[in-house]
């Protein structure tokens, strides 16, 4: 899943996303973005939780999700 992000630019550093204990949650404001915005996700069914993701509250779990279901797309 990582590196199909990777070939379309939404994901620079692999290393940084493949694995749950590297995921840096500071991190997660970008690819948010990167991927379109938190509304844009809703609205393309990505992510059920706006609440979640503007508030900060997702865990690695959740970004690893997030990850999956945004490469199953591409």
């Amino acid at each position: 899943a990582v590196q199909k992000l990777v070939l379309v630019d939404i994901i620079g550093n692999p290393a940084a996303w493949s694995r749950v204990d590297k995921i840096n949650l500071k991190n997660v404001p970008a690819l948010l973005i990167k991927l379109g915005g938190v509304d844009k996700l809703v609205k393309d069914g990505i992510i059920g939780s706006e609440n979640l993701w503007v508030s900060g509250k997702y865990t690695v779990d959740h970004v690893k999700s997030l990850i999956v279901k945004v490469a199953s797309r591409i």
